[in-house]
């Protein structure tokens, strides 16, 4: 694929989520009517990003099921411990903090150094992992690119760089543009709702696409389905990573804000114990096939 195509594709992309979050904020400050709890249930699959489609596939083809706590963990918080859920999230309501570190601060006297050490954990934390995304979109680009014989493709840096600037340029204006920091981000939960649809879509369409091509995989053979993935009670590390996920799910700076800040009734945290867990099923589902 030419790389003039690639910028232009991601570029109307990112205008047409622009769009979708000005139109949502706009209609927001005309009515006074709750969002739609699907909202709130989809924005939540925020936490699939760019492991989605490079990291679990590759997890999957090498370890087998030690790519799926990924998913499970997340499940499992939402599916059994909801009352913890909205617990948290009605303390952050009436407490108004904004972030993990606000949430730890106030349950804890207050305490700024307490507030500090976990601001600068998060940050700490989110630099690599952020960097990751980034050099994904730019391993994205080198593929696309390479596709159309193109030896000479380049590196995807520049796709790196406006990319980097307009995420920072959609925080400033749909997340971080209010004084009041507890205000429900109307724009920015529509595009993480719309984002979830099109993350799914994308998987779904890889699999079909990978069942046309290469033939629809044999689940019942020996040598693909119980190579790849082989029946036996579950390993230590597959426990111990479903344990790191759950907490991941309710302690990840995004999740936290999206789950308990963005929260706005208990409608929504009603449907979303059964939509994001369903939401996670499809999306690891999708990869057995890719991978076989």
């Amino acid at each position: 694929m030419p790389v003039w195509l690639i910028l232009l594709v991601t570029a109307l992309y990112m205008a047409g989520l622009f769009a979708i979050a000005w139109r949502r904020d706009r209609a927001a400050t005309r009515e006074s009517a709750p969002p739609h709890p699907m909202v709130y249930a989809l924005a939540l699959a925020v936490y699939c990003t760019s492991w989605t489609y490079f990291g679990a596939v590759g997890t999957a083809a090498a370890s087998g099921w030690d790519y799926l706590p990924i998913y499970l963990g997340p499940a499992l918080v939402f599916l059994f411990m909801p009352g913890l859920v909205r617990r948290i999230g009605d303390v952050a309501h009436r407490e108004s903090v904004t972030s993990l570190s606000d949430f730890l601060s106030a349950r804890y006297g207050k305490s700024r150094l307490l507030a500090a050490v976990a601001t600068l954990a998060a940050v700490t934390g989110s630099l690599p992992y952020i960097a990751l995304q980034l050099k994904a979109v730019g391993m994205s680009v080198q593929a696309l690119a390479s596709s159309s014989g193109n030896e000479s493709a380049p590196p995807g840096n520049e796709l790196v760089l406006l990319t980097a600037v307009a995420l920072a340029v959609f925080a400033i204006l749909f997340g971080a543009r209010h004084s009041d920091n507890t205000r429900y981000n109307a724009g920015l939960m529509r595009v993480l709702a719309f984002e979830a649809l099109v993350k799914l879509g994308a998987l779904i369409a890889v699999c079909l696409l990978s069942i046309a091509l290469l033939g629809r995989p044999d689940l019942a053979s020996p040598v693909t389905a119980a190579d790849v993935f082989p029946a036996g009670s579950p390993s230590g590390r597959f426990i111990t990573i479903t344990l790191l996920s759950m907490a991941a799910i309710l302690c990840l700076p995004r999740q936290f804000h999206v789950a308990m800040i963005e929260r706005q009734s208990e409608r929504e945290a009603t449907r979303a114990r059964w939509v994001f867990p369903l939401y996670m099923l499809a999306t690891s589902l999708v990869v057995i096939p890719i991978t076989l």
